[in-house]
């Protein structure tokens, strides 16, 4: 089965189980609505000078990304091991990291709509205007670079959920982690030095710095880098991970 084909596949199978569950999904739409609302009411403008506040929107945007792809793909893995039906994706056409790849862009895809809603809101409601000096080649590009290190992110947790079978505290780790200490949302500036390194190491920052200098240089070639570096990365782990669960036999372990 081509990738093009398990994205419909795994994308009629998510628009089943959100029309199933449509109280879930607006209870859901709200509480990112919230989420996001408090992180600026308490944030507040004067940590944000001058346009800043629009970048801690776009790094508030990414962050949300990466939540939810770091999310999909630990209780994608959690739960197909849950099910004792591990095995039977293992054995299709498809390899099990393809259905992971597709499950997870499916996600991100209908997180989009949602995502942009939700922006819309707050741009309005907090009155904050887009750079006008913004380049919307580079911002596309460097949202999909950050996405491909985010789906690296995503294999490297799916790897852990296959040893270890449950990983939801490393998932909240690292998105506490990546709202707070990457400079994506807080700036880098008032956080303690001692995240700087681990901040620079992560693709949050390079990606907002890419967009706020809006021309293909230093940091979008920094994003890139990291990006398929976190990608390489978390595959390889993630291949590692299965071939250590098959030697042991723990795929129907939960």
């Amino acid at each position: 089965m081509n990738f093009v084909r398990l994205i419909r596949v795994e994308a009629g199978r998510l628009l089943r189980e959100m029309r199933h569950y449509k109280f879930d999904q607006v209870i859901g739409f709200f509480d990112l609505l919230l989420l996001c609302l408090g992180i600026f009411t308490g944030m507040g403008r004067d940590l944000f000078p001058g346009q800043s506040v629009f970048y801690a929107w776009i790094g508030m945007i990414l962050w949300r990304y990466a939540t939810v792809g770091l999310q999909t793909a630990c209780s994608i893995v959690q739960k197909e091991i849950r099910l004792g039906t591990l095995e039977q994706l293992m054995l299709t056409r498809c390899s099990f990291e393809r259905i992971l790849m597709a499950r997870v862009f499916v996600r991100l895809l209908v997180e989009t709509v949602k995502l942009g809603t939700v922006s819309v809101l707050i741009g309005w409601i907090f009155q904050i205007q887009p750079d006008r000096d913004i380049s919307a080649f580079v911002l596309l590009l460097s949202i999909l670079l950050f996405l491909l290190g985010v789906a690296g992110m995503g294999c490297m947790i799916g790897g852990v959920s296959l040893i270890y079978k449950k990983a939801n505290a490393l998932v909240n780790a690292v998105s506490y982690f990546t709202l707070f200490f990457t400079g994506a949302v807080v700036p880098l500036q008032v956080i303690p030095q001692i995240f700087s390194f681990p901040a620079r190491a992560m693709p949050f920052y390079w990606c907002v710095e890419s967009i706020r200098n809006a021309v293909l240089g230093r940091e979008v070639f920094i994003l890139s880098m990291l990006s398929f570096a976190w990608f390489i990365f978390g595959l390889g782990l993630f291949r590692a991970a299965m071939r250590r669960m098959i030697e042991q036999g723990s795929s129907a372990q939960y």
